[in-house]
């Protein structure tokens, strides 16, 4: 950690070198040796086997890589960016801070209006640093590796979980291996790692590291016990300060609550005071949690009952349906009953199962010890914190982010002490067949379901074009002063701090570095990064296929080229009078509409196809009347009728052209807004809904000399 701290130590204003920083963990690496050199080869012996003995838990780890990769970016496709988001843009931002503490900058950065640094130093460093080191090893910007630490975050919580299951729940590998893929396959592990949440990954494998470390302490040491786990929980403050500062104080308190209870449960094995100690630490937790239940969150617990039993049509607030209490213990995303009517059975169903649990655990402590049964209380406090938050805060970004985290990383430890206690109960061999077709299907329940998910991601996530790299040439063109970023797409507008590293950038889209300049004041000239369109202009510099860098001026119509008015890009046309942009077009919002169009230089007159449909509501808006108009003079009228669309085609003269712009006005004297003839809310002025338009050059007229 060290190491990578330092290697940015420009940009965290740091400073520390790397050699020095080396240096120091080398020495702190070698002092066991130097300080007992005796014992050396002695313990540098006892590592390898260690090292040795553990290699299934290397080749699990290879596998969950491979199997996280696989479930993140099943939705991606060759002409992808690798960059795994849901909706949530975090990975371009840390992408962004990356960027600049790789290139060893301490400057404020590029985003004009935006410090990076302060970012990086008072955020989650750990997530910057790491992308930083991924993209060192890999030779790569940040933002194309992102998705390496991502995957190593979510392998490392799955091969704990699995280490866990097998050495101190005595579950054999393939049963660990399903319960580490059923983590990997569980809905709110998903979606936190597929909205890019890399800090809260990476810390979630930590942290059950931390926890397999303790367990195994308490199972096997007796001499010294007390100061290994107090060690574990130092060593876990040090990495999430420098992973996830913000949940340094909630992890420690829980590690060190997790190492009391195994303290507890495993030094009073015999005896009426351990019977008493156990007793009153289970009771103690149910009276507890039932108590915040009751005084904190009454009124929406009793709304939900209401609700269930029929007695009030009111439905409570529950949170989405993907972050159930069974999702947190591994049930598939999608596969849900009404949420809102049988929230409170899933909480009864949770409850049983942690009563078996922990019943189970009771049963079988002589064999697994005092490790065991904290852990499956601590999943039990954890299920009931996350009841006062899921019925407090409701479908809301805390209640899924930051109260999901815990029963997230503990819950596995209820159906895993059930698992043990059906293996070591069940009778050989087809109750443990039937322990492991139970296990196997579980795991596959889980894959299924997260794979079909991973497939719908695509309607409703994020893929970017690897098209959009060509961004990196801007930096090559020695814009000093800078250039607007006008990309539709909120994702694309993160992105471009992520991959323009030198270049001023403004924003006119809102992003999570604020919304800079408005575009109508902006300098004539001044360089705008947009979206290619159909009208380009000469002076326009393509970037690869999908991106241009132009003005703020309107672009030039191709002839013979269908223009719809909902086209993003390069504007073909300036207007005003139109509504918002629909996916069909635009609807007037007035009598008058005012359209500029650019045409190529080119002799004679013009034809102007468009494409449009009518408001009309017979007998209140039966037509729609549209005068158009070229330069004053009215150039040609028409009746729209057709609530389904159809052309209108008129011709502009030469002589009216005022060079190559056409300043077209439109009078609709029957406009109408829905609301006055009661159909609806809507105030907006209607009448003709404007699709498309074609700029063609008109056949001769046969009858002219």
């Amino acid at each position: 950690m060290l190491v990578i701290w330092s290697a940015f130590d420009d940009g965290l204003g740091l400073s520390v070198s790397l050699p020095v920083t080396a240096g120091i963990v080398l020495v702190a690496t070698a002092t066991p040796f130097l300080a007992a050199p005796g014992k050396a080869k002695a313990a540098a012996a006892a590592m390898l086997r260690q090292l040795a003995m553990e290699w299934p838990i290397w080749l699990i780890f290879i596998g969950f890589e491979l199997t996280a990769a696989f479930l993140l970016t099943i939705h991606l496709t060759p002409d992808d960016m690798n960059i795994v988001t849901m909706g949530n843009n975090d990975v371009m931002q840390y992408g962004a801070s990356a960027l600049r503490l790789a290139g060893m900058e301490s400057s404020a950065g590029n985003v004009v209006g935006y410090d990076f640094n302060t970012l990086s130093r008072a955020n989650v460093i750990g997530a910057f640093g790491l992308l930083g080191l991924a993209s060192s090893l890999f030779g790569q910007i940040p933002v194309a590796v992102s998705t390496a630490p991502l995957v190593a975050g979510a392998a490392l919580a799955a091969t704990s979980v699995a280490a866990i299951c097998r050495n101190i729940f005595r579950l054999p590998w393939i049963l660990a291996v399903l319960a580490g893929l059923a983590l990997l396959g569980s809905s709110t592990f998903t979606l936190v790692a597929g909205n890019y949440f890399l800090a809260q990954t990476l810390r979630t494998g930590l942290l059950l590291a931390a926890l397999a470390e303790m367990l195994r302490v308490d199972q096997n040491e007796t001499a010294g016990r007390t100061f290994q786990l107090a060690s574990v929980v130092f060593l876990y403050g040090i990495v999430v300060l420098f992973v996830y500062p913000g949940l340094f104080v909630a992890d420690t308190i829980l590690v060190v609550v997790f190492g009391l209870g195994c303290q507890v449960f495993g030094g009073t094995e015999r005896g009426i005071l351990g019977r008493v100690v156990r007793g009153a630490a289970s009771l103690a937790s149910f009276l507890g949690a039932v108590a915040l239940i009751a005084v904190l969150a009454f009124r929406k617990a009793a709304d939900g009952l209401n609700y269930f039993l029929g007695l009030s049509e009111h439905a409570p607030e529950w949170p989405l349906p993907f972050f159930s209490p069974l999702n947190l213990l591994g049930a598939p995303i999608h596969w849900q009953i009404d949420f809102a009517r049988f929230g409170v059975i899933e909480f009864g169903i949770v409850g049983v199962l942690g009563a078996l649990a922990l019943a189970a655990g009771w049963r079988l402590r002589g064999v697994l010890g005092g490790g065991p049964i904290a852990l499956v209380l601590m999943a039990a406090a954890s299920f009931a914190g996350y009841l006062l938050t899921w019925l407090h805060y409701g479908p809301s970004y805390q209640q899924w982010k930051f109260a999901a985290l815990y029963p997230l990383i503990l819950g596995f430890g209820i159906p895993s002490a059930l698992l043990a206690f059906a293996w070591m109960r069940a009778p050989q061999p087809f109750g443990r067949i039937a322990v492991f077709i139970f296990g196997a299907v579980v795991a596959a329940a889980d894959l299924v379901a997260v794979t079909a998910s991973g497939k719908t991601m695509i309607a409703h996530g994020v893929r970017l074009s690897r098209d959009l790299y060509a961004m990196q040439a801007i930096d090559d063109l020695g814009l000093e002063r800078g250039i607007v970023v006008d990309v539709l797409p909120f994702p694309e507008r993160m992105l471009a701090a992520a991959l323009i590293a030198k270049t001023p950038l403004f924003f006119t889209g809102p992003t999570y570095y604020g919304r800079q300049v408005d575009l109508a004041k902006v300098a004539p000239g001044f360089p705008v990064l947009r979206r290619a369109s159909p009208c380009l202009k000469p002076s326009d510099r393509r970037l690869g296929a999908v991106l241009v860098l132009t003005d703020k001026s309107i672009g030039t119509v191709p002839l013979d080229v269908r223009v719809p008015f909902a086209a993003a890009g390069v504007p073909c046309y300036a207007s005003s009078g139109l509504s918002g942009v629909e996916p069909d077009g635009r609807w007037n919002d007035g009598q008058l509409v005012a359209l500029t169009i650019r045409v190529p230089h080119i002799p004679g007159p013009l034809a102007v196809k468009l494409e449009a449909s009518a408001f009309v509501h017979p007998p209140k808006a039966p037509r729609q009347r549209m005068e158009v108009s070229l330069a004053g003079e009215p150039i040609d009228y028409f009746e729209v009728t057709k609530a389904q669309g159809a052309e209108y085609v008129f011709t502009v003269p030469e002589a009216a052209r005022q060079g190559d712009l056409i300043e077209l006005r439109f009078s609709l004297p029957d406009a109408v807004s829905p609301a006055a003839i009661k159909l609806g809310q809507d105030n907006r002025v209607l009448a003709v809904k404007f699709a498309s338009f074609t700029v063609t050059v008109p056949p001769p007229d046969p009858h002219s000399p």
